[in-house]
């Protein structure tokens, strides 16, 4: 089908912000403008810069990843590899806020004696867990094992588990970030990525501006 570039934006972002993109910016983005289409693509960060840069995609939330000179970046904050527990669960008695963590800090190990959702270690969450844990020489206690972040962030949400994760925006999520004091790390930065040449137009605009109001 022949489509007018004009109302048409090619929208990508990683798996684990698929869910918060569509329930939360593109609803937004249709009540402004109604008519108009987009393609949304879910593909790890690498993958989205080069298809930014090769005019696969228009606009890509993606996280850090090597700077290229015919992009353009928007920042919306920064990321921490920090343990993901649901909201439902007893750890979030033992956590306490303290300065220099960008959330509350568990200062206890009780969350190794719990069910753990382990990542590939094709993911960034996933290396970051494996070098921790083989560092620490700790063997978590691993139920299942996932893909992606999204599929982590699912079981999470439905009390399977814990998982180290990169920290990207929850909203809507029953889930809770905690500082492990020993993995304070602080990976990089997650913006909005759009080629130099990219004509902004009223629709496009408007998409990131709620992009920012939902995960800057």
């Amino acid at each position: 089908m022949a489509l007018n570039n004009s109302s048409y934006i090619r929208l990508g972002c990683g798996m684990g912000r698929l869910t918060q993109v569509i329930d939360y910016v593109l609803p937004a983005f249709y009540k402004l403008h109604p008519d108009f289409r987009i393609s949304l693509r879910s593909f790890g960060s690498a993958d989205l810069s080069r298809m930014v840069e090769t005019n696969q995609i228009d606009i890509a939330l993606l996280s850090s990843v090597k700077k290229s000179p015919n992009i353009s970046y928007i920042p919306l904050g920064n990321i921490y590899a920090s343990l993901a527990v649901p909201e439902s669960s007893t750890l979030l008695g033992d956590i306490v806020e303290e300065p220099g963590y960008p959330y509350p800090v568990l200062r206890n190990d009780r969350w190794l004696s719990e069910p753990y959702i382990c990542l590939d270690q094709a993911t960034s969450s996933g290396r970051i867990a494996d070098v921790y844990f083989e560092t620490k020489g700790i063997t978590p206690k691993v139920i299942l094992d996932v893909g992606d972040v999204s599929t982590a962030l699912t079981a999470i949400e439905s009390g399977l588990g814990n998982s180290i994760l990169l920290s990207i925006p929850l909203r809507g999520r029953a889930i809770q970030y905690c500082c492990l004091p020993d993995l304070n790390v602080e990976t990089g930065n997650f913006n909005i990525a759009m080629r130099h040449d990219y004509f902004v137009n009223f629709a496009a605009e408007d998409l990131i501006k709620i992009i920012v109001e939902n995960f800057a």
